[in-house]
């Protein structure tokens, strides 16, 4: 995160000071509030923040970061097939190894 966020610094001055780190921490905490055990889950991951994967049961959607903002990178689709099957089996991975880092559920009361 912090070679990324040194990236955005590079073309927005107002990256450099840990603005990443609490961009993604809201994320994760604005989506807690649906994790539901055995049907939604947020994790984070240990991985380079190079790119956007999203990926659903019939296509994969990538977005490389150059080094500027995401927003500016193109998205690429892809269905399935060997792209689609190399970044699912990359994502399962990420996915297994991150079972220490679940994002825990927010309780009625607090969200």
């Amino acid at each position: 995160m912090e070679q990324r966020e040194r990236e955005l610094a590079a073309h927005d001055k107002s990256f450099g000071n840990g603005l990443l780190r609490q961009q993604i921490a809201a994320v994760a905490a604005g989506l807690a509030k649906f994790v539901e055990a055995g049907r939604f889950e947020v994790r984070k991951f240990d991985l380079p923040h190079i790119g956007r994967i999203l990926l659903t049961d019939e296509y994969l959607f990538l977005t490389p970061y150059s080094e500027a903002h995401g927003r500016h990178s193109r998205v690429y689709q892809y269905g399935r097939g060997d792209t689609y099957e190399m970044f699912s089996r990359f994502f399962n991975m990420a996915w297994k190894d991150s079972e220490d880092r679940i994002v825990s559920p927010i309780a009625p009361d607090e969200g």
